[in-house]
């Protein structure tokens, strides 16, 4: 039988996870910055930024492709129920009745992490009150999520 992870594993694997998501990002804007020839400004004496829409769909559409694959892609397809820092934790997402998660079931568990970076007016505020239930229902008993909850997924030792 496998038991849950604990929750101090759980933690650290979001935290590498978001380390190396972060880093993915902003590397593959680099790239995309060395490529196009276009100067990167980075300037700490001003508040206010000129963005275009069109830079700001790119970016949100990047990121919204690394997550998918990282979250989604790489835990269906490559290493059943486990990101990178899931495997190197040795930790993984299984369906409540211990089968492998599927395409479906880590679609809807990860609807709450897709839908960060729409956090726009009303619907901020709501997504940051489930956010926190999200946070919070980890010291429950069964140390499941609310995205756990959703998708009838657990997290174990592997």
């Amino acid at each position: 039988m496998d038991y849950l992870a604990s929750r101090t594993r759980r933690f650290f694997a979001n935290l590498i996870d978001g380390i190396i998501i972060g880093l993915t990002s902003v590397l593959l804007y680099y790239i995309y910055y060395l490529i196009s020839g276009k100067t990167i400004i980075i300037s700490t004496y001003s508040s206010t930024y000129d963005i275009s829409l069109t830079k700001l769909a790119i970016n949100v559409l990047t990121d919204l492709i690394i997550i998918f694959i990282f979250y989604t892609l790489i835990p269906t397809y490559v290493w059943k129920g486990q990101t990178i820092a899931k495997r190197l934790l040795g930790i993984a997402v299984v369906k409540e009745d211990d089968s492998e998660v599927d395409l479906s079931t880590l679609l809807l568990r990860n609807l709450i992490w897709f839908t960060n970076p729409f956090q726009i007016s009303f619907f901020k505020y709501l997504i940051q009150l489930l956010e926190l239930i999200d946070a919070l229902l980890i010291f429950g008993e069964d140390k499941r999520t609310l995205h756990d909850r959703i998708a009838k997924t657990k997290v174990i030792e592997v």
